[in-house]
């Protein structure tokens, strides 16, 4: 489950993450009265086996079998809010209804190393680095995108309108991020990689440029990742 809002005196609004059909919009009846059955699972950050009947605007939940909730998780801070970021950005990133199986299957994976890893930064920068390759979205990080050339300076200018870094200043068109290449080269790297890494060079700048990226293909700002971005900054 990625989001939840308050419906009514007594219900919430839940917008899943599934295997099959996507981001759903559903309506949990009765998860904010005491000892509700739906209440546990329509926590942020849980897994669980999910009916629902379909309604006029939205679904109605009908049963819920819990998983996991990522307990490990919830016990670090950093973690929690990383966690949280994860997934307001899918909810962000995806539209309701759109084909979600790699992003449900990748989503539990953060989840679960968010659970086991010290350091959240790297973690979210694979799983949206991974996210945005696999939806064609991801540019060749080391690759000037007017050129086509390795890039050779550092800082590079990111140029969104492009799609990519370009390696000549001049040749900048639109809205550009200047970044430092060890960001670029810890991005092109990192979506190899079959888990994230412990430590990543400018871990959190390549994450601020992720951020950006996914902001400028949506139209839609990542408000969760935002904000983890600037705390993380502000606490050093």
């Amino acid at each position: 489950m990625v989001n939840r809002t308050d419906a009514g005196e007594n219900d919430r609004r839940l917008i899943l993450l599934t295997d099959q059909h996507g981001l759903v919009d559903v309506i949990a009846k009765g998860a904010r009265k005491a000892g509700s059955r739906l209440a546990g699972a329509s926590e942020l950050m849980v897994l669980a086996q999910f009916t629902w009947a379909e309604g006029r605007a939205r679904g109605y939940v009908q049963h819920v079998k819990p998983v996991t909730s990522f307990p490990g998780l919830r016990k670090n801070y950093d973690g929690m809010m990383a966690g949280i970021a994860w997934c307001d950005s899918v909810r962000t990133y995806l539209p309701i209804g759109a084909p979600a199986d790699d992003i449900f299957e990748l989503s539990v994976l953060v989840l679960k190393w968010l659970e086991l890893r010290e350091d959240a930064v790297p973690v979210l920068v694979w799983g949206l680095a991974k996210m945005l390759t696999d939806d064609g979205v991801a540019p060749d990080w080391m690759s000037c995108m007017v050129t086509g050339e390795r890039l050779t300076k550092t800082p590079v200018a990111f140029d969104f309108s492009v799609g990519g870094p370009v390696d000549d200043a001049e040749a900048v068109s639109g809205q550009v991020e200047w970044v430092d290449a060890e960001a670029l080269i810890g991005l092109s790297r990192i979506i190899e990689l079959e888990e994230p890494p412990m430590k990543m060079k400018r871990a959190l700048e390549a994450l601020n440029l992720l951020r950006k990226v996914m902001e400028f293909h949506t139209d839609r700002r990542m408000l969760a990742l935002g904000s983890l971005v600037s705390d993380l900054r502000s606490s050093g």
